[in-house]
């Protein structure tokens, strides 16, 4: 799950595995505390980019 206060309007989420491949991507008009994303990845290491009109973050996920 997700949890920001920070990026709250046109979000897009992109998941991408350590080839750089998209694993998940899914755009949503708000995320107003958590939301769970692609609870069918498999274990593994991933970055995970979000993109508002505040900006943009990438983190390092570890999906055990």
């Amino acid at each position: 799950a997700i949890q920001s206060e920070s990026l709250q309007n046109n979000l897009e989420i992109e998941i991408l595995d350590v080839l750089g491949k998209t694993v998940y991507k899914s755009e949503t008009g708000t995320l107003d505390g958590s939301i769970n994303i692609a609870p069918d990845l498999i274990p593994g290491t991933y970055i995970l980019i979000l993109r508002s009109e505040n900006g943009v973050m990438q983190q390092r996920i570890i999906k055990k």
